[in-house]
């Protein structure tokens, strides 16, 4: 099931508890990358996407 917000990461809202969030605090972020804690009784996972920018290596 996917969340709304959630950017096509699928996640179970049924086991989530009320402390699951996403921040982009800060002026200097860019706005395509994302971060989402989903917090579970028996553990915690990060789950971050950064963009690729481009770098080659040559």
């Amino acid at each position: 099931m996917l969340v709304a917000g959630s950017n096509g990461v699928p996640k179970n809202p049924r086991e989530l508890k009320d402390d699951t969030g996403s921040s982009r605090e800060g002026k200097h972020h860019e706005p395509d990358g994302r971060v989402i804690l989903a917090e579970f009784e028996t553990f915690h996972l990060l789950n971050t996407y950064s963009p690729n920018n481009g770098w080659k290596e040559e």
